[in-house]
């Protein structure tokens, strides 16, 4: 999977059924970037070769807090739509924040 499909599902979501399929897209995409780290330098791991910064939960979960706050993200959400993409959004956060 690449990492323009995780983005495009994350674009993609609007309620609970495409936040699924977002959530989907991440799951697939981590095998892929753990595989591929193996076979690169120590740089390339650790920054993560299909963007992955955090690869470990309480890393991912960190990120995903520090950036959804730092950047407010939902914090104005009117409608469900909006909130569920800021949902997906702060968890994207996770995958890609420092």
């Amino acid at each position: 999977m690449s990492d323009d499909l995780v983005y495009q599902r994350l674009e993609e979501v609007r309620d609970a059924k495409t936040f699924i399929v977002f959530l989907q897209s991440m799951l697939d995409d981590l095998p892929d970037e753990e595989e591929k780290s193996k076979y690169s330098d120590e740089y390339l791991y650790l920054v993560g070769v299909r963007d992955w910064m955090n690869h470990d939960l309480n890393m991912f979960f960190d990120a995903a807090i520090a950036g959804g706050s730092s950047n407010r993200i939902g914090f104005d959400a009117k409608t469900p739509e909006q909130a569920w993409k800021a949902a997906a959004r702060i968890l994207y956060l996770g995958k890609v924040y420092e």
